[in-house]
């Protein structure tokens, strides 16, 4: 995903960085590209979610002992764990912070 995220990148460009390959702003070949980064970052979400459901589903058949603070994967948590994160990724992106000062008291 991070080499995907490069790749486009420098395919669009930055404010201060031009295009290697002459994409402009807001032009089709740029929405397309964005929508390829964001379509791929659900699809990467997915699959790591089912990784961890497989994973979950392996614990409970062999009794393994949960102990505080362990994730277990049910569907409360499977939709409040990407919906922190969002939440989370917003607010670090709009105030311009690290996202570790979003996350680190959550995790915590």
């Amino acid at each position: 995903m991070l080499i995907l995220l490069v790749v486009i990148n420098y395919l669009r460009g930055t404010g201060k960085v031009p295009s290697i390959v002459g994409v402009t702003k807001c032009s089709p070949l740029d929405n397309a590209l964005f929508a390829i980064l964001v379509v791929s970052g659900f699809l990467v979400t997915g699959v790591s979610g089912l990784i961890v459901k497989r994973e979950n589903t392996q614990k409970l058949k062999v009794n393994y002992p949960f102990v505080t603070g362990d994730f277990q994967f049910t569907l409360k948590n499977a939709i409040k764990l990407p919906a922190i994160a969002l939440v989370g990724a917003f607010f670090a992106g709009s105030l311009g912070i690290g996202a570790g000062l979003i996350f680190n008291p959550i995790i915590i």
